[in-house]
């Protein structure tokens, strides 16, 4: 369903976020900037058919400097 879809994008960003976090921690000289806006957007490009498929619309706004 649209909801599951929803919470596996969810599961998905804040996988990424603990996965940036536990780089910065491991080595902070290899620390570069991530663009989470692109991030954020791709996944939900990727999640976009699954919702069209269902009858729904996905959206996704992000601030540009996050």
């Amino acid at each position: 369903s649209t909801l599951r879809q929803v919470e596996r994008l969810t599961g998905l960003i804040q996988n990424l976020v603990m996965i940036t976090r536990a780089q910065e921690q491991e080595d902070r000289e290899e620390f570069a900037d991530t663009d989470v806006s692109a991030v954020v957007q791709e996944t939900a490009d990727t999640f976009r058919p699954v919702a069209i498929q269902e009858g729904k619309t996905l959206t996704c706004e992000t601030p540009d400097d996050l």
